[in-house]
C-alpha cells in the first residue's frame, strides 16, 4: 500500500454544508475534483484527480468512512480519542492522520514516501536508486494558522486551517554530490469541506534536483 497517496488525494467533503465546522468531514456521497500541477525542470505538467467519498460502513462495531480513488484503490478512515486514523482495510489499528483536539502549534508525526522527484534518474545513481521508494520516512506536522484565505477554481475559501510538515532524508549511498532530500508541505482545509490545496517540495542537498507539486480543488458534486 502506497500512503503517500493519502496527502495526493485526500479530501472529505459534507456536501455544499455550510453548517458544518469540521475540517473532515466524513460519510458524503461526494465526488471530488482535482488539477495537480507539477513543476520540474522547467517544464510543467498538470493532471486531474478524483475521489468518491462513499457512505460510513459498520464493521466489528466500529465506523469506518471509505473514500475510493482513481486508481482503484479504497482508503478507510475512522474517528478515534487519537485523530483520524486510515489504513488500507477495515481495522481499528490505523495510522494517525490527522491529531486531535485541532490546535495552533498540535504536532504530530506521519509517513510519506518520496512522491515527486525521480530517484531512478541516470543523473542520481547511474540508474541505481540511491533512497528506496518504498522507504518509511515520517515527517513533522503542525497546525499554523485556522484563518487563511485561499482561492481555488472550486471558489473561495476563509478561515482556513493550514498544516505545515517537513522531513529530511540521508541517502543511503552519496552520489554526486547528494547528501540528503528535503521534503516540505502545506495543506489548506476549510471548514465543510476538507483539503482545497496542497502545495509539495522535493530537492536534493545541493540543490542539483528539484520537483514542485500544487494541487487544488476545481470541483464537487454529490452523487
Amino acid at each position: 500500500m502506497k500512503y503517500y497517496f493519502i496527502f495526493l488525494f485526500f479530501l472529505s467533503l459534507s456536501g455544499c454544508s455550510e453548517t458544518s465546522s469540521e475540517y473532515f468531514p466524513l460519510g458524503e456521497n461526494i465526488k471530488l475534483e482535482y488539477r495537480i500541477q507539477k513543476i520540474q525542470r522547467n517544464q510543467q505538467r498538470v493532471g486531474k484527480s478524483i475521489v468518491a467519498l462513499l457512505s460510513d460502513i459498520q464493521v466489528n462495531g466500529e465506523q469506518y468512512f471509505p473514500q475510493r480513488y482513481a486508481n482503484g484503490e479504497t482508503i478507510y478512515y475512522r474517528k478515534s480519542d487519537s485523530g483520524i486514523l486510515f489504513s488500507a482495510r477495515p481495522e481499528p489499528n490505523g495510522k494517525v492522520y490527522i491529531k486531535t483536539p485541532l490546535a495552533v502549534n498540535a504536532y504530530w508525526p506521519k509517513e510519506t514516501r518520496i512522491e515527486l522527484l525521480d530517484i531512478r534518474h541516470e543523473s542520481f545513481s547511474g540508474g541505481e536508486p540511491f533512497i528506496s521508494q518504498e522507504e518509511t520516512i515520517f515527517m513533522d506536522n503542525q497546525i499554523v494558522s485556522f484563518n487563511e484565505t485561499i482561492s481555488v477554481p472550486a471558489g473561495r475559501f476563509v478561515n482556513c486551517m493550514r498544516i505545515d510538515s517537513s522531513a529530511t532524508v540521508r541517502v543511503k549511498k552519496r552520489t554526486r554530490g547528494i547528501a540528503q532530500i528535503m521534503i516540505y508541505e502545506s495543506t489548506w482545509y476549510a471548514q465543510g469541506v476538507g483539503l482545497v490545496k496542497r502545495v509539495r517540495k522535493e530537492y536534493s542537498v545541493p540543490k542539483k534536483y528539484r520537483t514542485d507539486q500544487v494541487t487544488k480543488l476545481i470541483r464537487y458534486e454529490s452523487f
